[in-house]
């Protein structure tokens, strides 16, 4: 075809349905462009639905329109050449049918549907594009093409390639989930599985995550406390239902555009009062900086309602002071810290938190269960308290009584030194009294 000489009848069909070499194909969309007569054939030409989508998917990217949203999926200029009706009625059919689009759709809603079904995840879902990515899992943006609405699509991230301990905590995860009903709590839609790929949707947090939050500015104390206040009590709903969460921290907390919590990612989730065959005695499961000590040292029959208060104490903690409680240069040095040591005041390191919030946070993270608080509810509460200026129910701990808790928990240091200090108040001791001894002397000669 000369590139002077308007291309035949057929050659247009030929150029709408993407055959013919790209050399050939792009002088034919070059000369679409110049001639005016030539684009209004194009209009004329009568198209089957199948057609429509092989012409949008195969013409080669060097075509793509300026306006597409994907243009490297092979999105043509013949978008802007065909004219807007017949170009209307291509969307509608690339799409699946006329109440697919309404007359305010544009050309580029179709071309992102035309990018999303590559991804098409079974009969009702398409994957719009990932979300997040975690240990285990995948979490993508999707839309639900029954309900008309986006979700989060969260599949194993090893696929079909899973085990069966991989699949059963997906499973535990989705089912303990999908028990929980309550506004600061993601909720569970669907459990599936396709092409042996299990997978479960849910609620789709158009937001952040609290670490991104975190990360990105410091956070005021009063919002730290209605943050931590809404986990807990979605938390406490989950433990009044028989399930403990294990893997609380900022990561797993999505804030909304209206500052609503929701938590997320039950995969070590554990129904209260039973023992998880999932979980061996000795195991470490879990994020160590926000883990409590006894589920650190792999105690598992020890983890309980104030395990998950722990955690709570943890995720306070790092909006306090914007880094967690302990920090190592390995998961093995932290493990060994949250076992051992104790965390350094909150205002040692944020001169601006306030003493009641820093009271709060240091009575979560108490190493013994029982001095924490009973329940996350407890927790709460506590943090209404301090938000209404009134007293709190935690109190600070005096000098004498951090002491002595620092000396329980390293009965060995804390021997060296009293058995130091009582040589030192010894020899202070002999020394006074021979010094008392030769003054009575000096003084009866």
């Amino acid at each position: 075809m000369a590139r002077n000489k308007c291309p035949t009848n057929q050659q247009l069909q030929d150029f709408a349905l993407g055959k013919g070499s790209v050399a050939v194909m792009e002088r034919i969309a070059l000369h679409l462009e110049m001639c005016d007569q030539c684009s209004d054939s194009m209009d004329s030409i009568e198209y089957a639905s199948d057609d429509v989508v092989d012409l949008k998917v195969e013409i080669p990217s060097v075509f793509a329109s300026e306006e597409s949203v994907h243009p490297e999926h092979g999105l043509t200029a013949g978008y802007t050449t065909y004219g807007s009706a017949n170009r209307d009625r291509m969307a509608r059919t690339v799409i699946g049918g006329d109440e697919s689009l309404s007359d305010g759709d544009t050309v580029s809603d179709a071309a992102e549907f035309i990018d999303s079904t590559k991804t098409r995840f079974g009969d009702r879902y398409v994957l719009l594009n990932g979300i997040a990515r975690g240990g285990m899992g995948v979490v993508h943006r999707a839309r639900d093409l029954i309900l008309k609405r986006d979700v989060a699509l969260k599949t194993i991230k090893s696929g079909e390639l899973a085990g069966a301990d991989e699949i059963r905590r997906f499973e535990v995860e989705a089912e303990a989930a999908a028990q929980l009903k309550h506004p600061n709590i993601v909720s569970i839609y669907e459990i599936g599985e396709h092409d042996g790929q299990h997978y479960f949707t849910m609620e789709l947090i158009d937001g952040r995550s609290l670490s991104a939050l975190i990360q990105e500015k410091a956070v005021s104390p009063s919002l730290t406390a209605k943050y931590v206040r809404q986990i807990a009590r979605g938390i406490h709903y989950a433990h009044r239902r028989g399930i403990l969460h294990r893997d609380l921290k900022p990561s797993n907390v999505l804030i909304d555009g209206k500052h609503r919590v929701h938590v997320t990612d039950f995969g070590l989730a554990k129904r209260i009062e039973t023992d998880s065959s999932l979980t061996a005695t000795g195991q470490i499961l879990g994020t160590p900086a926000y883990m409590p000590p006894e589920q650190a040292s792999g105690q598992h029959d020890e983890v309980t309602i104030r395990s998950d208060v722990y955690s709570l104490g943890a995720i306070l903690y790092e909006l306090l002071t914007r880094r967690p409680p302990f920090e190592g240069e390995s998961a093995i040095d932290v493990l060994v810290k949250v076992i051992n040591e104790t965390p350094r005041n909150p205002r040692m390191l944020n001169p601006d938190v306030p003493l009641d919030l820093e009271t709060i946070c240091l009575k979560c993270l108490e190493k013994e269960r029982s001095r924490r608080y009973e329940t996350a509810q407890d927790v709460a509460d506590d943090l209404r308290s301090f938000l209404r200026g009134e007293p709190v129910v935690a109190r600070p701990l005096g000098p004498v009584e951090r002491s002595w808790r620092w000396m329980r928990r390293r009965p060995a240091i804390a021997f060296l030194g009293f058995t130091t200090l009582i040589a030192s108040l010894t020899a202070i001791g002999s020394g006074a009294y021979l010094l008392a001894d030769a003054n009575q002397a000096r003084d009866e000669a």
